[in-house]
């Protein structure tokens, strides 16, 4: 990965945790109401992914505390 991409992926980091947030939030709630064993499957794999990209969107969203 190049400089460029580089710098094109630190600015886009926020909108590719709120876009990986909104996929497995929508997924999350069409296999809880859809039936099936699939569906029964991907559930719990959903939720989990979530909890990740909201964990991912919180750091990149911390202010980090300065040192003096």
């Amino acid at each position: 990965m190049g400089d460029k991409q580089r710098k094109i992926f630190r600015n886009n980091r926020g909108s590719l945790a709120k876009a990986g947030m909104l996929a497995s939030m929508g997924t999350a709630v069409y296999s809880g109401f859809a039936g099936g064993k699939l569906a029964h499957f991907i559930h719990p794999w959903a939720g989990l992914a979530l909890v990740g990209f909201a964990i991912w969107h919180q750091q990149i969203n911390m202010k980090r505390k300065r040192t003096v």
